[in-house]
């Protein structure tokens, strides 16, 4: 048994013995602080202030759990598969129970000691009122047992996939599942119900509704709107926390049994081309695969491996004209008269473009420099006659090359139409906020393209992560400083010109400078790994 644990009493060790896990968790008490203080400063102007501290809290808590099922726990197998060490460490004698102990379970300590920090922080908003020690504690048995489904989906995940990239896509996919398959099974029986198929002595009505009633009940984000709600005084223990601790441990054992099976070959270390399969020449036919590179050589390389090539612009293609008809035709089928107007067909081209044109640039800036720095291949590459800044920027321009038929339905959707166009651009341009969001969707941007350079996988979970905990304690600071001012001598103030102008234009100002830092960070980084 000392063996087994060998890995893991190793692992945790190291934990202890690292300043930036000390200084990660201490991270984690500054907004539990700061909405201390904002409940006790407008305690008295607000109903239930203990609540309004503690609800938000709550759901940050959540989504960076989802987060961390995705980057840290989804990757605990695959890097070891990625660096081809696993076969090393087999023959070393090292069992796969002992690599998931001490890859997978001392990951999962880390999480829980984060989350645990927060515990003691957050009883003191039972002292603020609206809320009770019953609700704290079975909010945080809660999410103990959601990081224990999470982490043990992720290990499963690694043990399943070759590579982290795979392992990532495939615990976002159950999580999207486990969270948005009730709301489209409930869409899809709605349409059925619609259609009036169903014979009137049918007992399949009750059946459905009894399956939609247990999934609310395990549903961890139900359950913790259930915690929130005044008046709770049920068992922390629920059905929800039973279901995850019975899933994480039949997780794990499919992870221990499945171990040999889904591991018994190395992958090679050299990264996917492409997103798509490729074909090599035919014997005595013409070539089917790489088409002759352009003229900037490393755009033509990122266009074709990391933005797919035409053949995946084509499928994009398709896939976005499916979307917006699955979308059309759920809405002639939910909707009694449904009209579609010229201009309704152009916001939802519009709509789905932006989402696409967001969704691909993040994945890119994950990816544009993602496997040079993995591989340390940018030390050859600055052997071209080229300077770092243009190889940079080739690399960009070929993976923006990608966005084209995101891009071309976007311009079709203006181009239906113009003035509801034209209407929506002038407000963009007049009002500030949307300032900050466009400057905060830049930042993001870069913040992706720094991680990527700084951690082998998980660049664009940890920017989503970064990202929500600031605006978090941005909110928190802000909500503050406007209850400090919010005096009737102040009120004008506070709730009309500060509100509406100087502070969008401090926020985007601050974003856009870390945006700038952010960039010189970038080509610095550049630089130091290309002279490694």
């Amino acid at each position: 048994m000392q063996g087994t644990l060998a890995l893991l009493t190793r692992a945790l060790r190291y934990d202890m013995r690292n300043a930036r896990t000390h200084l990660l968790r201490a991270a984690f008490i500054i907004p539990v602080i700061l909405f201390i203080y904002l409940a006790a400063t407008v305690g008295s102007s607000i109903g239930a202030p203990g609540l309004f501290f503690f609800k938000p809290l709550t759901y940050l808590n959540f989504v960076l759990i989802s987060l961390a099922g995705i980057s840290l726990f989804s990757s605990a197998i695959t890097e070891e598969k990625e660096e081809m060490t696993l076969g090393l460490l087999r023959m070393a004698g090292i069992s796969p129970l002992a690599l998931l102990l001490g890859k997978g379970t001392s990951r999962l300590f880390t999480a829980v000691l984060i989350l645990s920090v927060q515990f003691p922080f957050t009883l003191l908003a039972v002292t603020l009122g609206g809320i009770t020690r019953n609700q704290v504690f079975a909010t945080y048995i809660a999410l103990l047992a959601y990081i224990l489904l999470i982490a043990n989906l992720g290990l499963f995940s690694s043990v399943f996939c070759s590579r982290s990239s795979r392992a990532a896509l495939l615990t976002t996919i159950c999580l999207a599942l486990m969270f948005f398959g009730p709301f489209l099974l409930d869409a899809l029986w709605n349409v059925v119900l619609a259609i009036d198929v169903l014979p009137d002595d049918s007992s399949l009505p009750s059946t459905v509704d009894t399956i939609f009633l247990w999934l609310t009940e395990i549903s961890v984000w139900n359950r913790l709107g259930t915690i929130s709600r005044s008046g709770f005084n049920d068992s922390p223990f629920s059905t929800q926390v039973i279901v995850d601790c019975v899933a994480a441990a039949l997780l794990f054992l499919a992870s221990w049994v499945s171990f040999d099976w889904f591991n018994h070959e190395e992958i090679s270390a050299a990264p996917p081309r492409g997103l798509l399969p490729r074909f090599s020449r035919k014997p005595g036919g013409k070539r089917t695969g790489m088409p002759r590179p352009w003229k900037h050589p490393l755009a033509w390389k990122d266009y074709h491996f990391i933005a797919g090539g035409r053949r995946l612009a084509i499928a994009k293609f398709i896939a976005y004209l499916a979307i917006c008809g699955m979308i059309t035709g759920f809405a002639a089928i939910m909707a009694p008269n449904p009209s579609f107007e010229r201009e309704e067909i152009a916001g939802l081209l519009i709509s789905v473009s932006l989402f696409g044109i967001c969704l691909e640039t993040s994945l890119m800036a994950s990816r544009v420099f993602h496997d040079e720095t993995k591989l340390h291949t940018l030390s050859n590459l600055v052997m071209l006659p080229i300077s770092i800044p243009r190889m940079a920027y080739e690399k960009i321009a070929g993976c923006l090359w990608g966005l084209f038929p995101a891009t071309t339905l976007f311009l079709a959707g203006a181009i239906l139409a113009p003035s509801n166009f034209g209407t929506t651009l002038a407000e963009i341009i007049t009002q500030p906020w949307h300032w900050v969001w466009i400057a905060q969707l830049i930042m993001f941007w870069h913040l992706i393209a720094w991680g990527s350079l700084q951690i082998k996988w998980g660049a664009l979970p940890l920017a989503i992560a970064i990202v929500l905990f600031g605006d978090f304690i941005t909110q928190v600071v802000i909500m503050t400083v406007i209850f400090l001012i919010n005096s009737p001598s102040r009120n004008a103030f506070a709730n009309g010109e500060f509100i509406e102008y100087l502070l969008p234009m401090a926020l985007t100002a601050g974003q856009l400078l870390i945006t700038a830092l952010l960039h010189v960070g970038i080509g610095t980084q550049l630089k130091k790994q290309a002279a490694a």
